[in-house]
């Protein structure tokens, strides 16, 4: 074999390691003990498996043991959060249970589902009564 095939090979073997781990980082299978809305889709209870594709927008794939599944599209994603387990989290609103998190915490990934992620805050400004001049 010429140096350059076996390249081409060696590369083709890494690559598809790659994204063999990549696809298992971010996959996980839960259960529901009973109704959940997930974006535009109620989810009955029963036992779901979530898959992320990621990409330029990452797309959660959730599917049932029945075999439908749905994509869901996080509002963020934080591929540094930190996780301390794998969960599925939900509110309450209105008498409805809404996902509003997918923590992975073997990849660091945390997609996050209607609005935002809680931020914290490092400081605040508060407003000055007066009015400010300088020069350079």
């Amino acid at each position: 074999m010429t140096s350059v095939k076996k390249l081409g090979l060696t590369l083709f073997v890494v690559l598809a390691a790659t994204f063999a781990a990549n696809a298992q980082e971010a996959r996980a299978k839960f259960t529901l003990t009973h109704e959940v809305r997930w974006e535009k889709t109620t989810l009955p209870a029963g036992t779901y498996m979530i898959s992320v594709e990621s990409g330029a927008v990452p797309k959660a794939i959730v599917s049932s043991e029945s075999g439908k599944a749905f994509i869901a599209v996080p509002t963020v994603a934080d591929y540094a959060s930190s996780c301390k387990m794998s969960s599925v989290n939900l509110v309450h609103e209105a008498g409805t249970w809404n996902v509003s998190s997918v923590c992975f915490n073997e990849s660091g990934l945390a997609l996050y589902f209607g609005a935002e992620p809680p931020k914290t805050t490092l400081a605040t400004l508060s407003p000055q009564v007066g009015s400010a001049s300088g020069s350079h």
